[in-house]
């Protein structure tokens, strides 16, 4: 229903609100309709710089949108990304020579940058595939740690020694000879892996490391290759 152009801001703010004084809203408010629409503000006025100074309304508006933006484009940007997928494929700086022995370190410390969409986040694996050029289908257990572990020894084909890192051990991922097929005479493993959520200690990485349990005689230093698929959990 149209508002008669008689009813105007000016005159209903002047209709009284206190029958005994006589007060009207502007008289109420303290202001008058000058200082009233000073106070919303206009569309041209350009965003308030802090959240405690004397700005309109619609530049503080204007500012809390940028705010908005702004968290919606950094670290709120993992709010509107939980299921994403992160791959991670790390290429093991392995030996040729000599063969492995049952619990030695199949590649050394394993570095899963960006296995996680934010710092201190969590994520699950999906999926494990591995790629043997040598096609000696190696087995044993992938140990993955929520942080750096540097008091453990983690050395490629060496005895792997945990020491005080046996803490930062949240997950186990066992290898057998038959995830393994052959073709080309390259050996491929699918790695089946049901397990719960990872989170990182502090960073947006996990780490890793292949605790051998078989004695793999691999030819070249960069004949195994493992693909990661974690899912952002936050």
């Amino acid at each position: 229903m149209p508002v008669p152009s008689s009813l105007t801001t000016t005159r209903l703010s002047r209709e009284p609100i206190n029958e005994q004084t006589g007060q009207d809203i502007l008289t109420a408010l303290g202001g008058t309709a000058g200082s009233i629409s000073a106070g919303i503000g206009a569309k041209a006025d350009t965003a308030a710089t802090t959240d405690t100074g004397t700005f309109s309304l619609i530049a503080l508006f204007k500012r809390l949108l940028a705010k908005i933006t702004a968290f919606l484009t950094s670290d709120g940007a993992a709010v509107i990304t939980v299921g994403a997928a992160l791959p991670v494929r790390v290429t093991l700086a392995v030996s040729a020579s000599p063969d492995y022995t049952a619990g030695d370190s199949i590649g050394g410390k394993i570095v899963l940058a960006n296995a996680v969409r934010v710092a201190g986040g969590t994520s699950r694996i999906e999926s494990l595939l591995i790629t043997d050029k040598a096609n000696q289908k190696p087995s044993g257990y992938i140990l993955i740690f929520n942080a750096d572990p540097t008091a453990a020894t983690l050395t490629d084909n060496a005895a792997v020694v945990l020491s005080t890192d046996l803490t930062k051990v949240i997950a186990r991922i066992d290898v057998s000879a038959a995830d393994y097929v052959t073709i080309d005479s390259k050996a491929i493993a699918q790695v089946p892996y049901v397990g719960g959520p990872l989170k990182s200690a502090a960073t947006t990485s996990l780490w890793a490391c292949w605790v051998a349990l078989s004695a793999p005689n691999l030819a070249a230093v960069d004949d195994i290759e493992m693909l990661f698929g974690f899912t952002a959990q936050n």
